[in-house]
This record gives C-alpha cells, structure tokens and sequence, in this order.
C-alpha cells in the first residue's frame, strides 16, 4: 500500500480541477468531499501497512515456544515484529492469537474500504447519482462507460474479481465470526501451524486453501494494483476519465 500515497497526492488534484468544471450550484459540495475522501484514503493505507507487518511478520515455527525460558540464558522467547515507527512484542501464544484475529480482520476490511472510498470520492466528483452508501468499485463500473479510461479499468474482471471474495470475506468476519474464517492444517500434536484461509474466499484458479501469509500478501498486491490503475486513469485526463 505505501506505492498508493504518491497516486493519491495526484489525486486530490485531478479531483479539484474535475469538480471546477461542474456547474455553480454543485461545485462546492463536491469540492468539500475530496480531500476528506483522499484524507481517509492516506489513514486507511497507513493503518493497512501496519496491520499487514503484523501478519507477514509472524515467526509460525516459534509459535509453541513463546513464554518458555531460553535453555541457555532462562530469558523469556519472545515474538518481535519490527513495524513503521514501533515494535510488537509478544510473549504468549495466545496473545499471538488474538493479534491475528484483530490484524486480519482490520486488514480484510480496510482493503475493500479503501476501494469503497474511492469509489464515493468518483461518485460526487463525476456526479454518477450513486447513493453515497452503495458506492462501489463495481457500481460505478455500471454507471461509466466501459469504453471510457476509468471504465476500462473497474469492468476488467481480471482486475476486480478478487474484490469479490474479499468483500464476502469482509462481511464473514464483520456479520459472524472471524474464528470461523482462519482454519488450521492437520498438524503433528504440539506444533503451531500458520493458520490458513478457505478455498472459497481465494480466486485461484482451481481454488484452494491458502496460506495466511500469501493470502494477506495477495490481497494487499491486488488491492494497490487495482487502486493505481484506477489513480492513474483520473489522473491522465481527468475531465475525460469517464466519457
């Protein structure tokens, strides 16, 4: 996510000069919308940064050793995960539990956010008549035209099929239960095993389980991915990103 903050310091501008072409009487509101929108964007990236350090920094094979004494010095094994600005320390495997579950589920959510903000922000600039709730990366794919730049982008199922089963994903951990989303592999008795996400949430072709690790990794690329190309297809001609 941190290749998104430079595309959204080209974004708040090409919006500005979008919503300057609007008539009179709507200007202003629409104006009033970016840089919030764009702001949200920024804390949403940084907050996805962190949450994806936690998750891909993760030692799996010192799971079971965490909170027993080193054999040569009796100090505590610990888990240090370096991140942006700070350190995660844990000492306890069920601490560890309990920041994946927190970490995945923030993570899975601010992904399909931050594609929700953006489509918002499309929505009052370009005037689409969206309601501001039921803006979506694929909403809007339904009200450009797919010829235009923009529209080329949001209809390309190769680049937005993912979403879908993020979405669903989101709404799983969000509606019921996130215990029930992360599933562990049969393991040898006594030994932690990275947990892993059901075939029916990966877009794989066949689709299988994956790995927590390559499927926060995935995500998080598909996610920037989508979200730069769109960026950049506003960005290249604003006033003709959706005609």
């Amino acid at each position: 996510m941190k290749r998104l903050f430079p595309a959204l310091d080209q974004l708040d501008p090409a919006m500005v000069s979008v919503v300057g072409a609007l008539p009179q009487a709507t200007t202003a509101v629409a104006a009033e919308r970016i840089k919030p929108y764009v702001c949200a964007m920024r804390r949403k990236c940084s907050s996805l940064i962190i949450h994806h350090g936690i998750l891909t920094g993760i030692d799996w094979s010192r799971l079971d050793s965490l909170g027993r004494k080193d054999p040569l010095d009796g100090s505590p094994t610990r888990l240090d995960i370096p991140l942006p600005d700070a350190r995660l320390v844990l000492d306890h495997r069920s601490a560890v539990i309990d920041h994946v579950y927190m970490a995945f589920d923030a993570l899975v959510a601010g992904i399909v956010n931050v594609t929700d903000t953006f489509a918002r922000l499309t929505n009052s600039c370009y005037q689409l008549g969206i309601p501001e709730r039921q803006a979506t990366v694929f909403s809007v794919a339904d009200h450009i035209p797919n010829s235009s730049p923009l529209g080329q982008v949001v209809s390309d199922r190769n680049r937005t099929d993912w979403l879908r089963y993020v979405r669903d994903l989101r709404g799983r951990c969000q509606h019921a239960d996130v215990e029930e989303v992360l599933e562990t592999c049969r393991a040898a008795f006594g030994r932690g095993q990275e947990p892993v996400v059901p075939a029916r949430y990966t877009w794989t072709v066949p689709q299988a389980d994956a790995k927590l690790t390559a499927y926060v990794q995935s995500a998080a690329v598909s996610g920037a991915d989508l979200m730069l190309a769109c960026i950049n297809a506003i960005a290249s001609d604003p006033a003709k990103a959706v005609v």
